[in-house]
């Protein structure tokens, strides 16, 4: 990660984290000042709908619905169709 630098007292990397909704807030350590929200690790892609709902789609075995899935879910968002894609060549190349 780069350095977080507050811009009001100018201290570097002194700072503690709070969570603000659905961000990381970056607060001094000396001044209590609001630095920048902070970068969030990226959760893998998974289906938060249907049979497979809350489950990765990483994690899915289920290679007849992973088929179905790419075929026919047309309002899905391109991360997890590509996902999807991943994941049937996965299961295909495991079987030959």
């Amino acid at each position: 990660m780069s350095e977080v630098i507050c811009q009001r007292c100018q201290t570097t990397n002194e700072f503690y984290v709070q969570q603000s909704g659905p961000h990381i807030k970056a607060i001094c350590n000396h001044c209590h000042n609001y630095i920048k929200f902070l970068p969030q690790a990226k959760e893998p892609p998974k289906f938060h709908f249907g049979k497979h709902m809350g489950k990765y789609i990483q994690d899915i075995d289920d290679l007849p619905y992973l088929k179905w899935a790419a075929e026919n879910m047309t309002k899905i968002k391109q991360e997890i169709k590509d996902a999807i894609i991943k994941r049937i060549s996965s299961l295909e190349n495991l079987g030959r």
